[in-house]
């Protein structure tokens, strides 16, 4: 009920219900994000930071802490408490970098409907807030969008300057690098991003053996084209109706040589995904 309460704007009752609650999820930082959530939404912004900081003292996984800092910086933001708020941002990243690219500002959603608005309202985000690093990795992801690479790559390194850990601005960085044929630099990123779960995928793995490619290491490009092909062959297996991993892996077999394997994978993701898919061979 206090739930349905806060979505109708109900927030004084969404209150009183979690008031009854207190007793028995006290030690819960579930209940005190939705604590602060809702003084958030009733301007009363000193209850909402000292509601975030208990759910991040009694945070007990990665995804929740992310979570209650990447909600406590929100907060300082507004308060233009910007030097708050930038380093909550870091050490929500640090914590679990998916939940903190939450980073919720109008510009996200409009990166690829229209990015020159979401430029815009980055930039504006930056001029008063220059070490926002939601706020570069997401102005860099849009500078990419429009094919600016060199400012892209500006976003990306002070992203890293200020997160060594943040592997979405590795990520975009690197690849930028296999695609200005700065391969050893795209090399040193991609080594450090397939070390990790979230970035050992068959589109990282194609990436490095490109990147090894133009270092006429063929041993080594060879090897992740064949881990690459075996990782989208095991994400097909678990889902069948997964036309990425099919385009993914047809990449790999198309350098490979395996052009009948290519030619059915290409045709099977244009097939699962209803949209134009490039054919290599």
């Amino acid at each position: 009920r206090s739930f349905a309460n806060l979505a109708l704007g109900n927030y004084d009752d969404a209150l009183l219900d979690l008031y009854g609650l207190e007793s028995i999820l006290l030690d819960d930082p579930r209940y005190h994000i939705v604590l602060g959530n809702i003084y958030h939404k009733q301007n009363k912004n000193d209850k909402a930071i000292n509601a975030y900081t208990k759910s991040i003292e009694s945070s007990f996984t990665d995804d929740m802490l992310a979570q209650a800092l990447l909600k406590r910086g929100l907060v300082y933001e507004s308060l233009l408490k910007y030097d708050l708020a930038n380093q909550d941002f870091i050490n929500s990243v640090k914590a679990d970098e998916s939940v903190a690219l939450q980073y919720l500002n109008p510009s996200f959603y409009d990166m690829h409907l229209d990015p020159q608005n979401s430029l815009s309202e980055l930039s504006d985000i930056l001029l008063e807030s220059p070490e926002n690093v939601l706020a570069l990795i997401n102005r860099g992801a849009t500078y990419y969008v429009l094919h600016n690479d060199t400012a892209a790559m500006h976003d990306f390194d002070k992203a890293l300057q200020l997160v060594p850990e943040f592997h979405k601005a590795r990520d975009g960085r690197a690849t930028i690098n296999t695609t200005q044929q700065r391969y050893q630099r795209a090399i040193d990123d991609f080594e450090i991003l397939i070390d990790t779960e979230q970035y050992r995928t068959p589109c990282t793995l194609f990436n490095l053996a490109v990147s090894y490619n133009g270092t006429e290491e063929e041993g080594k490009a060879n090897q992740y084209f064949v881990e690459a092909i075996n990782l989208a062959t095991g994400e097909i297996d678990r889902d069948a109706s997964n036309g990425k991993a099919y385009y993914q892996r047809g990449l790999s077999e198309d350098v490979l040589g395996q052009d009948i394997k290519a030619l059915f994978d290409f045709l099977e993701a244009k097939k699962i995904m209803k949209e134009r898919v490039d054919y290599h061979l």
